[in-house]
């Protein structure tokens, strides 16, 4: 017998490891074997590429990694670091161990979602979206789409399972087991 997306607990979580640093040795390469532009506009084209690559593979894009990216497409960093600090799903450090991700969409948004974001940010004490809490324990993200789920709303996932029905109580039940 399954149990309903809002009944599921959370299993122990691991312990966290320390963030690996980005090795730059292997953008280097990366960008040598891979991202070679024709002219200035396929260089602007590859950077927000090579940019998804160097996180696919680490987790995240240092502002170093950036750099060897601007260095080796000759555009500016300047033009790079826009790119990686506009999209949504780039990141500039690396996330916790523990990822809890509100939905925001229309839906959870009308069910009360943006007061438990609110709530959870106070928690961490973050005061951004996409932040880690300073103990490095977990990372707060906001998906501001639809997560499919509407009927279940306010909606999360927290280290990939689902959880619906969220309420002020049951959050802080989630955080707790996160942050003990």
């Amino acid at each position: 017998m399954s149990q309903s997306l809002d009944q599921q607990r959370i299993d122990p979580v691991p312990p966290p490891q320390p963030a690996q640093p980005i090795d730059l040795g292997w953008v280097k390469h990366l960008m040598d074997e891979e991202f070679n532009a024709r002219d200035w506009r396929e260089a602007n084209e590859l950077a927000l590429l090579a940019l998804m690559e160097i996180q696919e593979h680490w987790g995240y894009c240092s502002e170093d990694a950036a750099s060897v990216v601007a260095d080796h497409l000759g555009i500016e960093l300047q033009r790079v670091y826009a790119i990686l600090t506009f999209y949504a799903d780039l990141r500039t450090t690396p996330r916790a161990d523990n990822v809890y991700i509100a939905c925001d969409g229309a839906a959870c948004n009308t069910l009360g979602s943006g007061v438990l974001v609110d709530r959870i940010m106070d928690r961490l004490g973050i005061y951004k979206k996409g932040q880690t809490s300073p103990d490095g324990k977990v990372t707060m993200e906001v998906f501001s789409g639809c997560m499919g789920a509407c009927q279940i709303g306010p909606l999360a996932t927290v280290n990939g399972k689902y959880y619906g029905r969220l309420n002020p109580e049951k959050v802080d039940q989630i955080l707790n087991e996160l942050l003990k």
